[in-house]
């Protein structure tokens, strides 16, 4: 992958909260530095990831795993699942974070249409950094599931040997879910060797109809 806009912003964007998260949560000695290690890595992470369609969504998902890989690489203590977890979701709770996560526009009939054709393009989807998914719609537009049968991120971290962190990653889907208040569920996750990992949301607000 180039060392495009896209990449770059994301860096830009969160490398702070990233670099305070390391303080707060990881009390991490020497969280600049870490920071510093962890941008050459995330060069070289996504150097190595194949190119996505123009219109492939989980771009986003696959750079801010290797945001979050290129941490892991340059930390020199090693942690447990549980810490990575809270560590990431400190780090990625931002405003920016919340403003995306409350404006997606999914709870939508236009927002819905198009999340069926996303699974439905996904099939056909050869890059093993992305997704494969389906879609079922729910009962009202504020309702559907997503159950994919591959993951980018699962991936990614198996190249790297970071396989064990991926929950920490899963975890952070009840959060951003909750910034919009939308209850989210799932009984596996292909992390732990589920068979898929079926995602289940259900949005409270009841006024998105068009």
């Amino acid at each position: 992958m180039k060392y495009g806009l896209l990449p770059r912003g994301i860096w830009l964007i969160f490398s702070r909260s990233f670099q305070v998260a390391l303080a707060d949560v990881l009390q991490e000695p020497a969280p600049a530095l870490v920071m510093k290690k962890a941008k050459r890595n995330y060069r070289s992470i996504l150097s190595g990831v194949n190119e996505f369609d123009h219109d492939d969504r989980f771009v986003i998902n696959i750079i801010s795993c290797a945001m979050l890989a290129a941490v892991l690489q340059s930390v020199e203590n090693p942690y447990e699942v549980s810490e990575i977890q809270a560590y990431y979701e400190a780090a990625m709770d931002t405003p920016i974070m919340r403003f995306f996560a409350t404006h997606s526009g999914v709870y939508t009939v236009k927002g819905q249409a198009s999340m069926k054709r996303r699974a439905e393009r996904s099939r056909e989807i050869t890059n093993p950094y992305s997704w494969k998914f389906t879609y079922e719609p729910g009962i009202t537009v504020n309702q559907y599931s997503a159950i994919f049968s591959s993951c980018g991120i699962c991936h990614l971290m198996q190249e790297l040997g970071l396989s064990q962190y991926v929950p920490a990653m899963c975890a952070f889907d009840y959060a951003m879910n909750a910034m919009d208040d939308t209850k989210f569920s799932r009984k596996y996750t292909l992390a732990s060797g589920g068979p898929c990992c079926d995602c289940h949301y259900s949005h409270s607000n009841s006024k998105n109809l068009n």
